[in-house]
């Protein structure tokens, strides 16, 4: 889980490596079944006083080693909620804009309708006119062929 203590991975590259009976501990320690009681035990009833020390600064070096990677993720993620939340914020502004301008744009575009129905209703007599002025036209030129 924490990998071995030493910045080793625990991965397939040291499988074939010998593990000290320190790193074997450390790594018992991760498995989710870990009897902390019955692993005190043993080390009191096994390790000589010198490799309980030992034990113990391995254990917590690895703590404060965890605890750093720790505090550097929620820094990260701290900053990407931050990042995020200004992206949002500024998103959010854009769109206000946005939509202020497609109002005015609706507006313009309504009004626009209404000028050219207004001009197609003022025009509409006279297009009828040359609309006829066309096909009498196109009438003498079919004559004055024959």
């Amino acid at each position: 889980f924490y990998g071995k203590l030493g910045g080793g991975s625990g991965g397939p590259e040291s499988e074939g490596s010998e593990e000290s009976e320190s790193e074997r501990g450390l790594a018992a320690i991760d498995r989710s079944d870990f009897d902390a009681d019955g692993h005190v035990r043993e080390l009191l009833e096994t390790k000589t006083l010198a490799s309980l020390l030992e034990e113990d600064d391995a254990l917590c070096r690895e703590v404060k080693s965890l605890s750093g990677e720790m505090q550097m993720l929620v820094y990260e993620n701290y900053s990407k909620f931050i990042s995020a939340t200004d992206t949002i914020r500024e998103m959010q502004l854009n769109v206000e804009a946005m939509e202020d301008e497609m109002s005015a744009l609706t507006s313009t575009m309504a009004e626009i309708d209404s000028m050219s129905s207004a001009v197609n209703s003022s025009l509409a007599d006279k297009r009828a006119q040359i609309d006829k002025l066309v096909r009498a036209r196109r009438l003498l030129k079919r004559l004055e062929f024959l």
